[in-house]
């Protein structure tokens, strides 16, 4: 009679459990499978076909109610998803794989169940191979870029915060993060891809230009040939075009955990070579990644043999500088003065690290690397000429009229005057206010006038804009901000003299009106204010050098200092600083 009983009430269950997928209520049947009497939750066999209810959510495209179903299900890698059948012979990821809704529900159901790792494990032949792109698993998920790094504090969240809408989505997304991540640590334990490097790694020796006129290629590359045979190092001509390893691709889509990771596991991969001849320093440069250059960088032993490298076209670290560099995310916000000077910068900075010889190699094109950056940035240079002299106009005309209205002011005073010329206010405390704020506000604003004018009348070399010209704009700007800001307290101290006796509200309103412009002005400029005081970085550094310290320390450099000390000194302190750290330090370079 219990058996009669139990199977009614699981034909009832089935029933309205079947009705609400057919009626599209969610709510039901989330309510049913979250019931204990629903031993498998989204996973009970509902349909005479054997369907389960996730099959039933797939199957009427109702992707949202089949992702909230999947997220019932436990992170466990025994699930039955790849098991339960119905009588087609389809598992549940075959129904989210018939349309293209439920890609999503396909991704999560992956992750939870772990089926990459599970196929890792039991096909330890798959790791390595190759689809019809030419790529493994590890390149796909080195081209992938990156997504937000998940904390601890992330996983120690509170559970109710992932249940709300907002959150639903950077729940997904970290569910197939940490999934992605874990595959990754597989893969790259078996990845040996780094091993098989170009030969030229073996050129670590100073550059020779007459060396490689007089001689052939072919000579060059059989007696490098007889050197690498003799190390047992694994080489491939670079005639055979290979795709790059994910080394280099996880440094190409800005992946630096994955970067590290690699190189935390095989320190040696970063020796490797592609077939152009690049390492890991030049593919860094060459796609703006200097996130992982500075990490590369951390190592002195391994700095010095990657920095004088050269690749097949003879271009060496710096010429790779000097060339255009590929960003993978457009830097719409950046003015073009700013990218010029990052540029600048960083040529500076690889110019201190290499040798002098490599300063004045000649790659194949019988270029230096000074005559390479020159030539690829003279059009960012004249836009950068274009958009310097417009700003510095616009912003001068603004500063003549703050001015004019300043100059004015000083012969208009609030109240007026009297017979005697004396002004009638002239007892009152605000009146000082007033005085003092216009005349700060047309000094302010001649002295930005000035600024800027000098900026127009400079020779705008290419060097320029690297300190001297965004410092001059960085002052201009300053200026002109807080001669508006002066203008409109002076305006605030006028109204306060002449409707002292009005209302509270009305003054308040009045103030806040005044004021509106600065605050407009403000948000404006704000944006391209904050990236002139970034530029100006170095500008603040040397402030800080030739400021006393309040505490009485010694301003000389410590004999261990790194090499970042040195490289943010002025020019005049490097001339005096010749003094290289010993081999046993660590290089540590700020970009």
């Amino acid at each position: 009679m219990a058996a009669v009983t139990d199977s009614e009430k699981e034909r009832e269950l089935n029933a309205r459990l079947f009705h609400a997928l057919m009626e599209n209520d969610k709510d039901v049947v989330i309510e049913l499978c979250r019931q204990e009497s629903t031993s498998d939750g989204p996973l009970h066999v509902t349909s005479i076909h054997k369907d389960t209810v996730l099959h039933l959510a797939c199957y009427s495209k109702q992707p949202h109610l089949a992702e909230e179903l999947v997220q019932l299900l436990p992170n466990n890698p025994n699930l039955r998803l790849t098991k339960l059948k119905n009588d087609v012979g389809n598992t549940v990821l075959h129904e989210a794989a018939t349309s293209n809704s439920l890609t999503q529900v396909a991704t999560v159901m992956i992750a939870k169940q772990h089926l990459a790792m599970m196929i890792t494990e039991r096909y330890p032949d798959l790791i390595g191979a190759k689809d019809g792109n030419k790529m493994t698993a590890l390149q796909h998920l080195a081209s992938v870029p990156s997504k937000k790094k998940i904390t601890e504090g992330d996983q120690r969240c509170a559970k109710w915060r992932w249940e709300l809408p907002i959150w639903k989505e950077v729940r997904d997304e970290k569910i197939k993060h940490v999934s992605a991540w874990e595959l990754a640590e597989k893969l790259i334990k078996h990845d040996t891809s780094w091993e098989v490097t170009e030969i030229r790694l073996l050129n670590r020796g100073k550059p020779n230009p007459e060396e490689i006129k007089d001689s052939s290629s072919q000579q060059l590359e059989e007696k490098t040939r007889e050197r690498c045979c003799k190390k047992n190092i694994k080489t491939r001509t670079a005639g055979v075009k290979r795709d790059e390893t994910p080394l280099f691709l996880a440094t190409m889509w800005k992946i630096p955990d994955m970067v590290e990771k690699i190189l935390k596991s095989y320190p040696q991969a970063a020796e490797h070579i592609n077939e152009k001849g690049r390492n890991i320093l030049h593919v860094a440069i060459q796609y703006c990644q200097m996130k992982i250059f500075k990490k590369v960088m951390k190592d002195e032993m391994l700095t010095r043999r990657l920095l004088r490298a050269t690749d097949t076209e003879g271009n060496s670290m710096l010429h790779m500088v000097a060339k255009k560099r590929k960003g993978l995310e457009e830097k719409t916000s950046q003015g073009p003065a700013f990218e010029l000077q990052e540029q600048l910068l960083l040529f500076e900075k690889v110019k201190e690290l290499v040798k002098s010889d490599f300063v004045r190699l000649f790659n194949h094109k019988n270029q230096t690397a000074e005559e390479l950056l020159v030539d690829n940035y003279s059009k960012l240079h004249e836009e950068s000429k274009e958009w310097t002299k417009r700003t510095s106009e616009n912003c001068s005309i603004v500063g003549v009229l703050i001015a004019t209205v300043a100059f004015a002011a000083a012969y208009t005073v609030p109240g007026g005057n009297q017979s005697t010329g004396i002004p009638v206010l002239l007892s009152q405390p605000f009146f000082v206010v007033f005085t003092l704020a216009d005349i700060i506000s047309l000094t302010l604003a001649l002295t930005s006038v000035v600024t800027f004018l000098s900026i127009l009348t400079s020779p705008f070399r290419l060097e320029d804009f690297k300190h001297s010209l965004i410092q001059k704009l960085m002052m201009g700007f300053t200026f002109l901000i807080l001669s508006v800001t002066m203008m409109m307290v002076a305006f605030g101290a006028t109204i306060i003299l002449t409707i002292h006796n009005k209302e509270n509200w009305t003054q308040i309103a009045l103030y806040s009106v005044a004021f509106l412009p600065v605050i407009i002005f403000a948000v404006t400029y704000s944006p391209l204010y904050v990236q002139l005081v970034k530029a100006c970085r170095h500008f603040w550094k040397f402030m800080k050098k030739i400021v006393p310290d309040p505490c009485g320390s010694s301003s000389s450099l410590p004999p261990n200092e790194s090499l970042s000390t040195i490289y943010s000194d002025p020019p005049q302190s490097r001339a005096s600083c010749s003094r290289r750290p010993s081999t046993s330090q660590t290089t540590n370079v700020e970009v």
